[in-house]
Parts: C-alpha cells; sequence; structure tokens
C-alpha cells in the first residue's frame, strides 16, 4: 500500500508576529480613542494603552501591542516633533513619592483653573516675583517674604492683620484714586519730619485734636 501524499496543504503564515506581540509603525492619523499607524502588515486602527502617558503625534514611531483582534499603542519609540511633548491621561493622576524635584532649565508654567497646595512648610526663593490674580486668599500663622523690589497692582485689596510690622529702609510710594484707612484704637505716626499735601482740602475730625 503506498503511502498517499498530500501536495495541496500549504501553512498559512501568522499575518502578525506572534501572540501577544509587537508590531513597529507609523502614526499617520490621530483619533479620539487612539490613531490609525502604518506597519509592515498594513494600516492598523490602535487604541491608546493605559501606559502610553505620552501623547502620540504624527510622524511618531510607536509600538502596538496585539491582544487577540485588538491594538494597543502601547509605547511612543520616535517623536517626529522632538520641540513639544505632552503628557495626558484620561482622568486623575496622582503621584506619590517620599520626595519630588521639578528641574526646568528655562520656564515652568502651571495653568488650571483652581490651584490648592498644602504643607507644613513653604520656602519660596525669586529673583523676581510677578503676580497677577483675580483673586487671591493667603492664610498662614507666620508669613515672611523678603525682597529687594516689591511691585503690587490690584483693583480692590483687602487686607486683615492681627499684628504686623513693617520698615522701610529708604522709602514706600503709595498710590490710589482713593484709600481708606480704619483703626479701631490708636493710630500713631512717627517721624522726624511730616509733610501732608492736599490739593482741594483736609479734614480733621474727632472728639478731641490735640496740635503740639
Amino acid at each position: 500500500m503506498k503511502e498517499l501524499q498530500m501536495t495541496n496543504v500549504h501553512a498559512l503564515a501568522n499575518p502578525w508576529p506572534a501572540a501577544n506581540g509587537l508590531i513597529l509603525g507609523e502614526v499617520v492619523l490621530l483619533t479620539q480613542t487612539g490613531c490609525r499607524v502604518r506597519t509592515d502588515q498594513g494600516l492598523l486602527s490602535a487604541e491608546l494603552a493605559a501606559s502610553c502617558l505620552l501623547q502620540p503625534g504624527l510622524g511618531d514611531r510607536v509600538a502596538l501591542l496585539v491582544d487577540g483582534a485588538r491594538f494597543y499603542l502601547t509605547a511612543v519609540l520616535i517623536a517626529h516633533d522632538s520641540g513639544s511633548q505632552r503628557l495626558q491621561v484620561p482622568g486623575e493622576l496622582v503621584i506619590a513619592a517620599a520626595s519630588m524635584h521639578f528641574d526646568s532649565t528655562e520656564s515652568l508654567s502651571v495653568q488650571t483653573r483652581s490651584l490648592e497646595l498644602n504643607a507644613a512648610a513653604a520656602q519660596f526663593q525669586f529673583g523676581r516675583f510677578r503676580q497677577l490674580a483675580l483673586k487671591m486668599t493667603v492664610i498662614a500663622e507666620k508669613l515672611d517674604v523678603t525682597a529687594e523690589k516689591i511691585h503690587r497692582s490690584a483693583k480692590q485689596e483687602f487686607t486683615l492683620f492681627h499684628q504686623q510690622f513693617e520698615r522701610i529702609l529708604d522709602s514706600k510710594n503709595t498710590q490710589a484714586d482713593r484709600w481708606f484707612q480704619r483703626v479701631h484704637k490708636q493710630w500713631v505716626a512717627r517721624s522726624e519730619r511730616t509733610t501732608i499735601t492736599a490739593k482741594k482740602e483736609v479734614k480733621i475730625d474727632g472728639e478731641r485734636i490735640d496740635l503740639g
């Protein structure tokens, strides 16, 4: 009995490298949930994996992970535009570490709707400090600010201090359209020479006025 030889059976080539293998390609289109990647196997639609924090861009060299019939973009290998990169997560991002340090050689910018900082102790050192805010509330047990020059501009300012000591070595210039000061108990101004100048009128009202 002769052995029957099958001549019409061929091994089918696996279109993907291996189960749960990687496919390399180039991003050609960005979508809401992921992107489309041109690979050696053709044009594939891939979802952005949760592990890929770096947002892909057009022309980036990326790696895809195969999971059954679905493809996930797991990493950006080479960024086409190396000048600007963006880390993005769909929800809340929490970073837990014993200490954290940000080292930026040029600038650091934070853009958000609300900013909340909680610290037992805070220390700020600025070569130049510029503050632009619609509303700012500062609550501190002890606030120590030392600067060579501070320029502050505000449309409306309300300051409440339990106790304040301010020492000006050279001069202090205050310009305001309308300026109101209210002292509950006692207001004392001491100087070697005091000058009060008004273009129209000066009013002094009190139950008892002592001059001299």
